[in-house]
């Protein structure tokens, strides 16, 4: 007698009348049989009789076999039953066939629901689980008993670890400003060491003459304006072990310190305007308001240059400054831009009789600095293509006065080089005029 008959015995159910049962409890007691073999293999795994349990394993594969038989045979005879009274229905017309198939359907329906179930898989397992000590689970960061009780846990990774599985996303540090200016000078390229402005003068004018009257004599004198180019540069010092394990910090040495460069050359063109242009000389009819501001102070600059025959194309002042232009209220609180349109702006310049003169706000000036004037045509820049780049065996001063050479202490220095050459013409300086908001302001106030 095979287990599954024994267990049915155990359940007071011969196999006559198991065969008897319809399929949906043939098959929950097949499920039940199914659990408690699985319970005695598990007794006998846990308890180490691995050959009881195997042997246990195979005669139940041969007992569900021929359950699985048994009741695919009864459950065949039951969808053949069904099937020949559906084909009898089938037979009907009308409205009864419609009506006997639903209450068919509706019946085999509430009948499988009732007898619904849920086989939960099991398998062969082992139950090793025991307590674990908390200090010796092993987690990246040590955990605190607050966390973790009773102890806390032992963080693992250390902080040379965290940068070997780290992700490097990049370089940051704070932004240099760099002046605006080289967007509105002359630059040229520079292939010799000097650059000459030759300045000339005219002396006379042209004159109406009557038949037989003398002709005005006029003339020109020249003069030679030079500058010398000049090397904007940089050195830093690097160790062989720096050069040879670290090759992406050296290379970002290199890049960061070529930025230095470029961002230093605006500078000397600054300079050089600061020192070479004009400042603001008053004419007593511009005195008409006795609080003047800052636009104020910028028309009659303007209106000096266009006096001058100059065409400014560029007003140079810091961000604070526009910003404080733009934003100014009057007593009532209004936005001086409000004014009737009396000051009139388009984008990113000030329309002056049809004329736009763009606004540069250049970080490098002062709040109360501004640079007006036709730059490109009163600023002559000569600047080198190329960034020259040099290495040589380096030493510290202090080493040097031991004539200690840098390569015995494997040090090298390293150069970048760049040459400039800047005029700001003097026959052209009076187009220029750089000054504060201050000291115009006072100059043009009435009395």
């Amino acid at each position: 007698m095979n287990r599954f008959k024994q267990f049915l015995l155990t359940k007071g159910i011969s196999e006559d009348n198991f065969n008897k049962l319809d399929a949906g409890d043939q098959a929950k007691l097949h499920g039940e049989f199914i659990e408690k073999l699985a319970d005695n293999v598990d007794g006998a795994a846990k308890a180490g009789d691995i050959e009881t349990a195997v042997k246990t394993v195979k005669e139940s594969m041969k007992d569900d076999f021929d359950a699985i038989k048994t009741a695919n045979e009864a459950l065949k005879e039951t969808v053949e039953a069904q099937g020949v009274r559906i084909v009898e229905m089938s037979k009907g017309t009308g409205t009864a066939k419609g009506v006997e198939l639903t209450e068919l359907f509706k019946e085999k329906y509430d009948e499988a629901v009732e007898k619904e179930e849920y086989t939960v898989s099991r398998k062969l397992r082992f139950d090793t689980a025991k307590a674990t000590i908390s200090t010796d689970v092993m987690s990246v960061d040590t955990v605190n008993a607050a966390t973790f009780p009773t102890a806390g846990s032992t963080g693992v990774v250390s902080t040379a670890l965290r940068s070997l599985y780290g992700k490097i996303i990049g370089f940051f540090g704070p932004r240099i400003p760099q002046s605006q200016v080289m967007d509105l000078v002359d630059i040229q390229p520079i292939e010799n060491s000097i650059l000459i402005a030759i300045n000339d003068t005219t002396i006379g004018t042209a004159a109406i003459t009557p038949e037989c009257t003398l002709k005005p004599v006029v003339k020109m004198t020249f003069a030679t304006q030079e500058a010398s180019a000049n090397p904007v540069a940089v050195q830093w010092h690097t160790t062989t072990k720096l050069r040879r394990f670290f090759p992406m910090l050296a290379m970002r040495m290199e890049q960061k310190f070529a930025e230095l460069i470029n961002k230093q050359i605006p500078e000397v063109v600054l300079t050089a305007i600061r020192a070479g242009a004009t400042a603001f000389t008053p004419v007593t009819q511009l005195a008409i308001n006795d609080n003047p501001n800052n636009y104020d102070a910028i028309g009659a600059v303007i209106a000096t240059l266009e006096n001058l025959d100059y065409i400014p194309t560029a007003i140079m002042l810091n961000p604070i400054a526009w910003r404080n232009m733009k934003q100014e209220k009057n007593a009532e609180g209004i936005y001086t831009l409000s004014n009737g349109q009396s000051i009139a702006l388009v984008e990113n310049g000030l329309d002056w009789g049809g004329n736009v003169i763009r606004y540069v706000k250049d970080p490098k000036l002062g709040i109360d600095e501004f640079i007006i004037g036709d730059l490109n045509a009163s600023v002559k820049v000569g600047v080198d293509t190329e960034l020259m780049y040099f290495e040589t065996d380096g030493r510290t001063d202090a080493q040097a006065t031991t004539a200690i050479t840098g390569l015995s202490l494997n040090i090298r220095t390293h150069v970048l080089e760049k040459f400039i050459a800047v005029i700001v013409p003097t026959g052209s300086r009076t187009g220029l005029i750089r000054d504060t908001f201050a000291n115009v302001k006072t100059l043009i106030t009435a009395a």
